[in-house]
């Protein structure tokens, strides 16, 4: 796997450098660069199979470059100091991104997970949505992973949540249904600021599709596809001051 590292950071650069020299035996690392022109020209020269980008470099950003070589024939993950506004965006693309300061550890898994997990497909779709979803402007998209498709789907299409063990379920307006093997709780707070709310362990609603809210039988939602769905006792108090916000 070849492997570029693209840091502005001198003391960061060399530590990335010498976790992948003392760790990864199979990993070539290709060069490195600190600034948006060399990162570019190095990417077109090298053809890398994965990229570490700095988020914030001193001329520019990962998505000046990003831009400027679409379309990606690369992985990628993304290393930033702050948790700013780009990584709900870089969450709901399903890129992988660490944050600095980050342990040997923390590097060491990251590069293992993306050289056993289908090293042979870039990352195109996911920079996709990621550039879309950098735009004020424009509806948010999520890439949801299955174990044979990548699903593009707009945040506001997506009805609810299920938890299913390890898996989640996810609902559309379409009635159409994805599951992808992360846990309920890796989106709840994702989604937190989309008009979500988890009303049950179980569940987690767009509160666009709510019908009514029932007192009966201890509390249920019901939404605009008929679903109903349990409210728990702890739950119900945030889903009042929801309400009271709309």
């Amino acid at each position: 796997m070849k492997v570029l590292v693209i840091e502005d950071e001198f003391r960061t650069r060399n530590a990335i450098i010498g976790i992948i020299e003392r760790n990864c035996s199979e990993i070539i690392l290709e060069g490195w660069a600190d600034n948006v022109a060399d990162g570019r020209t190095l990417i077109i020269e090298k053809e890398p199979d994965l990229v570490l980008m700095d988020i914030q470099l001193a001329d520019g950003t990962a998505f000046d470059i990003l831009k400027s070589v679409y379309p990606i024939k690369f992985k990628i993950i993304f290393l930033t100091a702050f948790e700013n506004y780009a990584i709900e965006a870089i969450k709901f693309s399903a890129f992988d991104y660490l944050l600095k300061p980050f342990s040997e550890e923390e590097l060491v898994a990251s590069l293992h997970k993306l050289r056993d997990n289908n090293p042979d497909k870039s990352d195109k779709e996911s920079l996709e949505v990621l550039l879309n979803n950098l735009q004020d402007s424009s509806p948010k998209k999520i890439i949801l992973k299955t174990n044979d498709s990548i699903y593009v789907v707009p945040i506001s299409n997506i009805v609810r949540c299920e938890a299913d063990t390890s898996y989640t379920h996810f609902v559309l307006y379409n009635g159409n249904q994805i599951t992808v093997s992360n846990n309920l709780k890796k989106y709840e707070q994702d989604l937190k600021n989309h008009h979500f709310i988890r009303v049950h362990h179980s569940h987690i609603i767009n509160m666009d599709y709510i019908v009514r809210f029932s007192k009966n039988d201890g509390g249920y939602i019901e939404l605009m596809d008929g679903t109903t769905i349990p409210v728990s006792k702890r739950r119900k108090e945030e889903l009042m001051k929801a309400f009271s916000n709309l």
